[in-house]
């Protein structure tokens, strides 16, 4: 990924300024993501920390959150541990993409106190975690780890912090020429790897991304594995890694987006020079990062968001029109009502035939040209007189049943057309506007309104 080691030593220090600021607001717009208000050196900052599992990040952000009604749990326990207090270190985990925020704040009784918070930024595991540094316990984590989920470690409340696992990997930023090559050589295993692959592999912070830059600027050719470099290669290849280890040992950074033909993008802290397509530089890393993740993170978060309303919606729709179709098939059955009418009207002119005790009745059909012989079905309990009236009844019943009928396809009718519409305008919604559509659905009784 783009968000390697690299790019997070570029992050830490740029978030440098807020050293000595006070956080004075906290919100949590999404289960993935805290938002930071902080007042430092005279300017005001807000920093986004997100643990997405498929876009985490950290970096100062001009955008606009929509924030929850009412704040999250984990959001409540930041604002107790964190909102008021002052930023005194920030700091990286040798070159690794895990972050340390130490935040002196005084508690109810007006004791001074340490909290750290730690933004592991490690793709889908990444996580937010409030640890107290006097006890070594979490306070929270926004993703809770049980020990169903992982056999290493546990995130939740009262537990003790456990770093994520040693990948026992050497930070490239404190490598020598000598013992980069006794690494490289040494680290033959196996000796058909990629020579990017190797570097991926015994580096930290490291990215497949850089490792390519490094190779491409060292002049050997890609498709040589690292087993068979020789000596000059290896120097070439030493050459190109203390090119970018020491740019960005001396913090100079050239934040860049690098666009294909396929529009697919990648960003990075320096030069990409093997990278093909359109470049943009930015002024800062949190500019370059806000721009990447932007609109990836916000259609993330729209899906996330609109997931469960599409699926309501899509649910109700196919209640409705199954309810369609049995309306429709009521309609039928009411359109012979008219026979019924006929029954009662041809047995009370044959009355005097028919006596009670009869199963049926043979009558003529003077409705009909021929007038043919109609035989209908008699309740040998009732009476001739009151199996007419039985007629007469379910022709009035499905008669009446057929107007209320009528009424409730109609209903179920512009009930689809709603939710049709509904659904179509979910595709472009913005986050307000999907806020505006759950609330919509929760005044129509669609879903439950929190107390």
């Amino acid at each position: 990924m783009s968000l390697d080691g690299l790019v997070i030593r570029a992050l830490v220090h740029e978030m440098q300024a807020c050293l000595g600021g006070r956080i004075n607001k906290i919100y949590q717009p999404s289960d993935h993501d805290i938002v930071m208000h902080i007042r430092a050196q005279g300017s005001n900052f807000k920093l986004l920390i997100s643990a997405n599992p498929t876009y985490p990040r950290i970096h100062f952000t001009e955008k606009t959150f929509m924030n929850p009604l009412e704040a999250p749990m984990f959001c409540m326990l930041m604002r107790k541990h964190f909102e008021g207090g002052i930023i005194r270190a920030i700091e990286q985990a040798d070159c690794e993409r895990i972050i340390r925020i130490n935040v002196n704040q005084r508690d109810e009784v007006g004791d001074l106190g340490t909290k750290t918070l730690i933004v592991e930024l490690t793709g889908r595991h990444s996580n937010i975690i409030m640890t107290d540094p006097a006890t070594g316990k979490i306070i929270d984590g926004i993703h809770h780890v049980t020990p169903a989920i992982s056999s290493y470690r546990v995130v939740l409340p009262g537990s003790m912090y456990t770093p994520p696992p040693d990948q026992h990997k050497t930070d490239p930023l404190r490598t020598e020429q000598s013992k980069f090559c006794g690494l490289f050589q040494n680290g033959a295993d196996p000796d058909s790897e990629s020579i990017a692959a190797r570097l991926v592999r015994l580096f930290s912070g490291i990215s497949p991304l850089i490792a390519n830059e490094i190779v491409y600027r060292s002049g050997l050719d890609r498709a040589l594995p690292a087993g068979e470099i020789d000596g000059p290669g290896l120097a070439s290849l030493w050459d190109a890694f203390s090119q970018v280890t020491t740019q960005v040992s001396k913090h100079h950074y050239i934040p860049v987006i690098v666009t294909d033909h396929a529009g697919k993008s990648v960003f990075s802290v320096v030069e990409l020079k093997h990278a093909m397509g359109t470049v943009k530089t930015f002024d800062s890393v949190s500019e370059c990062l806000e721009e990447y993740y932007g609109d990836k993170a916000e259609r993330d978060t729209i899906k996330q968001r609109t997931l469960d309303l599409v699926r309501l919606l899509q649910n109700e729709k196919t209640k409705n029109v199954k309810k369609l179709e049995k309306l429709n098939e009521t309609i039928l059955k009411a359109q012979d009502a008219d026979k019924y009418r006929i029954m009662g009207e041809l047995l009370t002119s044959s009355i005097h035939l028919i006596r009670k005790g009869d199963k049926e009745a043979k009558v003529v059909n003077y409705y009909e040209e021929d007038g043919k012989v109609e035989t209908i079905p008699l309740d040998p309990q009732l009476t001739p007189a009151e199996n007419a009236q039985r007629y007469f009844k379910m022709y009035t019943k499905a008669k009446n049943s057929a107007v209320a009928v009528r009424e409730q396809i109609r209903r179920t009718e512009e009930e689809i057309v709603y939710l049709d519409t509904l659904l179509q305008q979910l595709k472009d919604a913005n986050l307000l506007e999907i806020e505006e559509i759950r609330q919509e659905l929760a005044e129509q009784g669609y879903i439950r309104q929190r107390n």
